[in-house]
């Protein structure tokens, strides 16, 4: 058998001083714990994605106020808990994801879910000083597109003396309990 080749001799370095030569041994890399999630991130999931997808969907419509006593002591009361619009906007916005989202495991059995909820043109807020119900919804006399909301400013000038937190929930759940009214499912005009 014939003798190995031998092998040409490494030259001598040409590295400027302070520099390391090269090896061919492999740096030993030592792994590291993978980061540890505070919070669940859903900003990838399927079910964030779909609940964007929903809200930026809702059609909020032109939302509407009328005061016809802005001294009484109601109106007071009422404009210094609730920015109406904000809360009219996010009622709309629950409305539409609790009563029109698809169900995640619908049964075969379950009645037809009804996926398109109606779509008023405006919602009016009338704040008026006269005797009745605390808040009641109507339609408007233009079209039934055009909804209307009357809030009785009699029975909100004694939350004037609630501490703030309070009366904010107590007005926007008023608000949010008559929307609801606008937008529930009414057996294709079936139901009252």
């Amino acid at each position: 058998m014939a003798a190995p080749a031998e092998t040409t001799p490494v030259p001598p370095s040409t590295l400027a001083p302070g520099m390391t030569p090269r090896t061919d041994e492999p740096k030993l890399v030592k792994p590291t714990a993978l980061p540890i999630r505070l919070k669940q991130d859903k900003s990838g999931s399927e079910e964030a994605r779909h609940e964007e997808k929903q809200q930026k969907s809702v059609e909020i419509p032109r939302l509407r106020l009328h005061i016809e006593d802005l001294s009484h002591p109601g109106s007071a009361a009422f404009l210094s808990s609730v920015q109406a619009p904000a809360v009219l906007e996010s009622g709309i916005r629950s409305i539409h994801k609790f009563l029109y989202g698809i169900p995640s495991s619908p049964s075969p059995s379950s009645p037809p879910f009804p996926t398109h909820p109606p779509k008023p043109r405006s919602i009016t807020l009338f704040l008026r000083p006269k005797q009745g119900h605390i808040a009641r919804t109507s339609t408007s006399d233009l079209d039934s597109e055009h909804k209307e909301i009357n809030i009785v400013l009699s029975d909100y000038s004694s939350l004037s003396s609630w501490p703030l937190p309070e009366r904010a929930r107590e007005i926007s759940g008023v608000l949010v309990h008559e929307l609801v009214h606008f937008y529930q499912y009414d057996g294709n005009g079936s139901a009252p």
